[in-house]
């Protein structure tokens, strides 16, 4: 949602007639968008952790439920990472089968 803000506020920038923007103006949003950018990275990486870590826990919430769906999500995230011929040699698959 940050990177949406930091695009609407250039936006808005750019619907401004270029001789009614004051240069004033412009150099505090250039400002502004060098000091918050390592925030909205902060932000963005901490959004991604936390979604991965909500997909993870809802795995390990349905494992008693559904063992054999989460079992087959597995399997076939791991197939998708490796190459399937090297996946099928390794211990990886035995210990979730």
């Amino acid at each position: 949602m940050l990177p949406m803000l930091q695009l609407v506020l250039f936006a808005g920038l750019l619907l401004l007639p270029f001789n009614a923007t004051p240069f004033l103006l412009v150099w505090c949003y250039q400002k502004l968008l060098l000091l918050s950018e390592p925030a909205f990275l902060i932000i963005e990486a901490l959004e991604i952790v936390l979604v991965a870590m909500y997909i993870s826990q809802s795995f390990v919430n349905e494992i008693d439920e559904q063992p054999v769906m989460v079992k087959v999500h597995c399997i076939s995230v791991l197939s998708v990472k490796r190459n399937p011929r090297n996946c099928l040699a390794s211990g990886n698959l035995m210990i979730l089968v």
